[in-house]
């Protein structure tokens, strides 16, 4: 009986090779069946795993994570009661929603959030806002006599690295019953400054605020798009879009060319971990930033746009933090015509029943221990003071608009 050659090296080289590849494809396909159809929330994570899908079927994916929220608001200064449909989107299995907060600033006292997703509809718990960045995060909880866990699609956020120019945009437009899908892409990789603008007083146009951290993007059938969440196709959610600005075409000067706007999610890492913890301890006792409250600022990008919009009040303009027209003093005029970036006190700034700066001074800087921040506009206050800690002492910098080139100190605890 012959004996069977032994296998030349060549082919154990080949079947060793073999056997790993083909191990690591059954591993490849265990884990996409995983994350697909046993653990399939994470829409992110799906997309980098099984980078094949059709625009069809990420679109699909996307749309599971766009969310509905209705609540009533009320006028602070009509007391008019009025229903509200707003857009948002999951970023937590368990129903963390991030969506625009100039709708919520004025949500009625007892009117409750109804949150229409993909896995069904919940209550919602307001937690957090800030128009600084015009973000707010709501809670998902189950309606009542309901129980069990929540589980929903959601997506991971775009940081500001991935701001890049992009032809490959997703944007799902308020969820009604077909949950719109549109194309897009960036307009350019850089931030704009838009203002929005409101009514008050029987003044039909003032400005609200200005956003300072937003991009423009284009949009399949712009005309009749209103509102929408924007996702890149890698996985990630961009931002939510909040209006739009007309522009003249550089080859058509009499042409309008829309751009619509979002303001990037990604801005919620600012507040998100002390805002959840403290909703996550005490319901009742939501997070708060003192200290940011009490700073009642502008900026020198807020007053290029309410001097240019002077309507209604040519001796004042309008402050939306407080709801009241503020004068153009003498020295607001001087931190005008300065243009030092810094930002400047309307009012007193007040901590602890005590008065740490006077209005009408320019904030240029704080220091925090050892390292010292700018304040070159109130987006960068604001980003500055989320980074505090009770307890911490804080250093205000700041200067008179009469002598912007000797930096004066103020000193406070918080």
């Amino acid at each position: 009986m012959g004996r069977s050659k032994p296998m030349s090296t060549s082919m154990k080289v080949f079947w060793i090779i073999f056997s790993i590849i083909l191990s690591l494809a059954v591993i490849y396909m265990f884990v996409v069946i995983y994350f697909y159809y046993i653990s399939p929330n994470n829409i992110s994570l799906k997309l980098k795993i099984w980078p094949f899908n059709s625009d069809d079927a990420i679109a699909e994916m996307y749309s599971d994570t766009t969310v509905k929220l209705e609540f009533e608001t009320q006028d602070p200064e009509t007391n008019e009661v009025s229903s509200v449909t707003i857009v948002g989107v999951n970023i937590k299995e368990d129903g963390v929603i991030v969506t625009l907060y100039d709708q919520l600033r004025y949500i009625k006292q007892d009117s409750p959030i109804t949150v229409t997703t993909s896995n069904g509809i919940f209550a919602g718990d307001f937690v957090y806002g800030d128009m600084n960045y015009n973000l707010a995060l709501i809670k998902c909880k189950n309606k009542e006599g309901k129980s069990g866990s929540i589980k929903i699609p959601y997506v991971e956020i775009a940081q500001e690295s991935d701001m890049q120019h992009c032809d490959n945009l997703f944007v799902i437009s308020a969820p009604d019953a077909s949950k719109k899908v549109r194309k897009g892409d960036l307009f350019d990789n850089t931030k704009a400054v838009v203002p929005k603008y409101t009514s008050f007083s029987n003044v039909s146009k003032v400005v609200d605020y200005v956003m300072k951290d937003c991009y423009l993007f284009n949009v399949e059938s712009a005309i009749d798009f209103t509102s929408g969440v924007v996702y890149n196709k890698s996985g990630n959610v961009f931002g939510l879009s909040a209006g739009y600005v007309e522009e003249e075409s550089s080859s058509k000067p009499t042409t309008l060319i829309r751009y619509q706007i979002y303001l990037p999610v990604y801005n919620i890492s600012h507040f998100y971990d002390s805002a959840m913890n403290a909703y996550q301890k005490d319901e009742e006792n939501l997070y708060q930033n003192l200290v940011l409250q009490e700073m009642k600022v502008v900026d020198l990008y807020d007053m290029s746009w309410h001097k240019e919009e002077i309507s209604g009040n040519e001796n004042g303009f309008y402050f939306s933090e407080t709801r009241e027209w503020k004068e153009y003093t003498s020295k607001l005029e001087q931190f005008i015509d300065n243009r030092v970036d810094s930002v400047f006190l309307v009012d007193d700034f007040m901590h602890n029943g005590e008065t740490v700066l006077e209005a009408g001074n320019n904030i240029v800087s704080i220091k925090i221990g050892a390292s010292t921040y700018k304040t070159t506009d109130k987006l960068a206050l604001a980003n500055v003071l989320y980074a505090t800690k009770d307890g911490q002492k804080i250093i205000l910098n700041y200067t008179t608009v009469d002598d912007t080139a000797t930096i004066l100190s103020k000193e406070f605890v918080i």
